[in-house]
């Protein structure tokens, strides 16, 4: 008997594949850069509710009974019609890819979760997928093409269209679509992580002592300081696995010291939490940073068209 738990499930018997669509972070940043390069674009956030539990399984599985689901029938199990989450299969299985295919829409080879469609007089519509999250791009000319995708969509899930994006990927985006500037930051999320492995850092009376102009730290080590320390190396990778996500959306002058952190991470030293300690400090009081997107005009310098910018 299987139950509905992932983690009793077997490769091979009981499911085949794993995958979970997931958007790479900078096919996300230039779809945001098309939707800033005319105001006429469009970009929306689809939210699928309950999506694993629409999707077709192939194998047999089966499942425990839920608490007083079937009364006086307990030794008996439940056969999945459908899949659930909680099954490793539910997130490669859901409608996603048929129905995007059924609407001619194919993924790019440099990144499957994203999907194109172009058609007659100039239209075209981007979609990119983060699990069960959809965002929409289009010109005016696809707006069409964007509905017809929605009706699909909604005929065969629950889905809801939450509007322009503005909150997506754990980013906030703001655009100014007349003037042509788009911002994207992560200042609520870079607050999560600090509540979580700093929360002294959330606290205003650090005050600027606790503040780096710089996201490196720069003071040679101890011999102490060197000295590899395993109990220290899961923690280390949980800091680094959150603040690489910050890094590669919106936040790219915190990459090389990051990544030199990541090189020691199969050693960890104190050298290492003394570094990692200053790329947090530094964000603490960069919060608000991030990337600026500006539409060009045909007198822009060239330079300016190279270069992405930092604000405050």
């Amino acid at each position: 008997m299987n139950a509905a738990k992932g983690y009793t499930q077997k490769y091979g018997e009981d499911y085949q594949e794993t995958f979970a669509g997931v958007v790479i972070g900078k096919s996300f940043r230039i779809m945001l850069a098309m939707l800033n390069a005319n105001a006429q674009h469009s970009m929306e956030h689809w939210d699928v509710r309950m999506a694993f539990t629409q999707a077709e399984l192939d194998e047999e599985l089966f499942m425990e009974q839920p608490e007083g689901f079937e009364q006086g029938k307990e030794e008996m199990v439940c056969k999945l019609r459908k899949s659930l989450y909680g099954l490793k299969q539910s997130a490669y299985n859901w409608l996603l890819k048929d129905i995007m295919h059924a609407q001619g829409f194919y993924p790019l080879k440099a990144d499957p979760c994203v999907y194109v469609k172009r058609s007659g007089g100039g239209a075209w519509v981007v979609c990119s997928t983060h699990v069960d999250d959809i965002f929409i791009l289009c010109n005016s000319a696809g707006r069409s093409e964007r509905a017809r995708l929605w009706e699909a969509f909604s005929a065969r899930v629950k889905i809801e269209n939450l509007g322009p994006v503005a909150w997506a990927l754990n980013t906030q985006v703001l655009r100014d679509a007349e003037n042509g500037v788009l911002k994207i930051s992560q200042e609520r999320y870079i607050n999560e992580v600090l509540e979580l492995y700093y929360p002294q850092l959330q606290d205003a009376a650090c005050g600027p002592r606790a503040a780096m102009k710089t996201p490196y730290y720069t003071k040679p080590p101890s011999d102490d300081d060197a000295k590899p320390r395993e109990e220290l190396k899961k923690e280390m990778q949980s800091k680094i696995g959150a603040l690489w996500w910050i890094a590669q959306i919106s936040r790219p002058d915190i990459m090389m010291p990051l990544h030199l952190c990541s090189k020691e991470i199969s050693k960890p030293t104190q050298k290492l939490v003394q570094r990692l300690d200053s790329i947090f400090k530094y964000l603490s009081h960069t919060k608000s940073m991030g990337l600026i997107y500006q539409r060009p005009s045909l007198d822009t310098p060239l330079e300016r068209l190279c270069r992405c910018q930092l604000c405050g």
